[in-house]
């Protein structure tokens, strides 16, 4: 019976350190905001983002549009966009590169995709590219 109730408990016990553990890592997993500066009047952009082998999401940036992306698998999200006849690829989140970030933010306006981790001082990432 002892033996019966130890087990019992040691199932509960790594059962809630396993739970805990998957939160801890759900939590360590950032916000991608991206943040449209285009031009009024100026087209759509277009983005397709995939990770971990799956769609993560179709977004239409308009002028004033703004999208926030949680990321839920460990893996490098990768959105492809276009913007008229002009093209680029973006790492959205790469774990690597943005470990222990809770928020990337991705300006996209006439010169391609901007990365910042402060939501200032963006540096270009991703340029439009035509050909």
């Amino acid at each position: 019976m002892a033996s019966k109730f130890c087990f019992s408990f040691l199932v509960l016990f790594l059962s809630l350190q396993f739970n805990i553990s998957h939160a801890r890592h759900k939590r360590s997993l950032p916000v991608i905001k991206f943040i449209s500066a285009l031009p009024k009047g100026s087209s759509p952009v277009i983005m397709n983002c995939k990770a971990g082998g799956y769609g993560r999401g179709s977004y239409t940036f308009k002028p004033v549009d703004n999208y926030l992306l949680k990321a839920v698998v460990n893996d490098t999200y990768y959105c492809l966009s276009t913007f008229g006849m002009k093209f680029t690829s973006v790492h959205a989140f790469d774990p690597a590169r943005d470990k222990g970030h809770a928020t990337i933010f991705w300006k996209v306006d006439l010169y391609g995709f901007s990365i910042s981790y402060r939501n200032s001082s963006f540096k270009v990432d991703a340029p439009w590219e035509s050909e």
